[in-house]
């Protein structure tokens, strides 16, 4: 059982500067990098004139896309893009999504028709440059290797969360495999730009490069759609936006217009805060501004495609460039979805979740993150919930609440991973106790807060709540006693404990998370089976005591003794409020009940 919500990220709106100095500019797109790291030996030409690709286009670049945000403008700014067939440009936080299978499922759609770019926005929202060059690297490997979960592919393109990056940063992004970045041009680090930030090997002095092996194209933001200043929101018109981007175009050769959900949503004024609810007024804008840029012949594009574009027009004019080599879209097209798409299986069907879902999924709009989790479990199970309960003959509101007391009606975590809690307790008694001494350089037992470290010379730390953390620990204890760690462990939905394997019909622990690892429905069908235990000599199942409402004996029969007070207090309310939230709908209880 988890103790503590999930977090949301704090959004901070991005202040995009709309004047950009000569300098700056320069750098930012004519890439005039002879005076910095020398020129091909047969040029003798206008180092501005070289470089410039004149594309006559804009990159619409969605910002801070993540599960649950805003989640109506965000969806909503999607279908404008895909009602019209154009192109967007999605800077993903890959830590915050997963879960919110409305957004997967859009930005899937969008991938599989060439129309969204799948750029990282960081696995957490945090400041690269807080960070060591390790654990940036980290971040995006990781973010990637979700991105590549979810969608198919790993993305060349990093929008620095905070817009903040350096030199480990750049690191990172070479051996990450990435070629691009955007963000926020910050005039104070011109020489920066100047000197470190667009790199063509063959031409950079032996200095601060030298460990680099691929070129970096920075491509950063010009104007925005909104301005945000001192906290506040300041909407602009259509034609001046217009004039920003056209403008820019003449000047650079193309433009990055920034956009986040916030600019469509609804700015509730006396809290100063937005509202999960599109303002019609800011959406208009939003669809007159693509259709009045189209009108004037300024194509959206996409930053792989003006990358290539770039790197085309360097290798002919005579710069070699060492490794870099973009494809002209990084997102699958329509034409070629047969052959590299094909192998994308959506979550709701890798997890076998496709008919567990109501379809008369609620809105969340308004809710909050309380809610949100209680209305998810109805929207992603709600119909499997109902129909297994009803067969059992339990209220399926209690088995909803179950679910939420144990594991917030999450089957896996933000990075795919089923949902665990490891418990050293266990893994002492089934494996500490003939190890005592490696057990205590490593774990402690101390209910409920457990405690790890991975070095017997590091600070012991806890880790129950935190996702990651559970899986660290666990992966750890695997490599000490595979069998005994999975024992240890509770899974998925239901926070089954890995020893009880055989009572919901497995034949090892490693069969029984195998499958929960990848199926909902398995994690479902084990909760079923488990509330069929009988305790000790205890004549009554749990499932018993959960039909006759006898939620603290339910909770020492499930859960065990110590917390059955607290636990159905949670339980209760959970109920309560989960009947209060699908009331009427097509698998609530007052249906059953009629």
């Amino acid at each position: 059982m988890f103790d503590d919500l999930i977090k949301k990220k704090s959004v901070i709106a991005a202040i995009v500067s709309i004047a950009i100095s000569v300098t700056v500019v320069v750098i930012i797109y004519s890439l005039t990098i002879a005076k910095e790291i020398g020129k091909p030996e047969n040029y003798h030409g206008n180092e501005t004139e070289f470089f410039v690709v004149k594309c006559n286009c804009v990159i619409f670049s969605l910002d801070d896309v993540q599960d649950y945000w805003l989640q109506s403008p965000q969806l909503r700014i999607m279908d404008t893009f895909l009602s019209r067939d154009r192109q967007l440009s999605l800077g993903l936080i890959m830590g915050h999504i997963g879960n919110d299978h409305r957004l997967v499922d859009k930005v899937r759609d969008g991938i599989s028709r060439g129309l969204f770019e799948s750029g990282l926005e960081g696995w957490h929202y945090v400041n690269y440059t807080k960070l060591s060059e390790q654990e940036q690297e980290s971040s995006l490997r990781e973010g990637n290797n979700k991105m590549q979960f979810l969608f198919g592919h790993k993305s060349q393109i990093l929008i620095p969360p905070k817009g903040e990056v350096n030199e480990d940063t750049l690191k990172a992004m070479d051996r990450s495999g990435m070629s691009i970045f955007s963000d926020i041009p910050h005039t104070s680090q011109a020489e920066a730009w100047k000197k470190n930030y667009f790199v063509a090997d063959n031409y950079i002095p032996n200095n601060d490069n030298s460990n680099r092996s691929k070129e970096i194209i920075y491509l950063p933001y010009s104007t925005s759609f909104k301005n945000y200043t001192n906290g506040k929101v300041y909407g602009k018109s259509v034609n001046s936006t217009i004039e920003e981007i056209q403008n820019n175009i003449d000047t650079f050769g193309y433009a990055v217009l920034l956009i986040h959900p916030q600019d469509i949503a609804t700015l509730n004024n006396q809290t100063n805060s937005f509202e999960d609810t599109v303002d019609p007024s800011a959406l208009r804008n939003l669809m007159s501004l693509i259709d009045t840029l189209e009108s004037k012949g300024i194509r959206l594009s996409s930053f792989s495609e003006l990358a290539f574009d770039i790197v085309n027009t360097i290798k002919s004019k005579g710069i070699r460039l060492s490794s870099l080599e973009l494809p002209k879209i990084e997102n699958v097209s329509a034409t070629s979805s047969s052959s590299n798409f094909s192998s994308l299986v959506p979550v709701s069907e890798r997890f076998n979740e496709s008919n567990l879902g109501s379809p008369d999924a609620m809105s969340l709009q308004g809710l909050d993150e309380y809610h949100i989790l209680l209305a998810s479990i109805y929207n992603n199970y709600g119909k499997y919930i109902y129909e297994r309960a009803l067969e059992e003959g339990v209220s399926p509101s209690a088995v909803a609440a179950t679910l939420f007391v144990e594991s917030h009606g999450l089957a896996f975590g933000s990075d795919a991973r089923m949902t665990i809690r490891f418990e050293a307790c266990t893994f002492f008694n089934i494996w500490g106790r003939d190890h005592p001494k490696e057990f205590g350089d490593h774990f402690q037992c101390n209910l409920p807060n457990d405690t790890f470290r991975m070095s017997s010379t590091d600070m012991f730390v806890e880790y129950h709540g935190d996702p990651s953390k559970e899986w660290k620990v666990f992966e750890f204890a695997r490599e000490l006693d595979e069998d005994a760690a999975m024992r240890a462990i509770s899974m998925g939905l239901g926070q089954i404990m890995g020893f009880h394997y055989d009572i919901i019909g497995y034949s090892s622990p490693r069969q029984m998370f195998d499958a929960m690892s990848k199926s909902t429905k398995s994690q479902l069908d084990g909760f079923f089976s488990g509330v069929q235990y009988t305790n000790g000599g205890d004549a009554f199942t749990c499932l018993d005591r959960l039909k006759s409402a006898d939620y603290v004996a339910f909770a020492a029969c499930y859960n065990g003794v110590g917390r059955d007070i607290t636990y159905a207090d949670q339980l209760l309310r959970a109920m309560n409020d989960y009947k209060q939230l699908t009331e009427n709908r097509l698998y609530s209880d007052s249906i059953s009940e009629s």
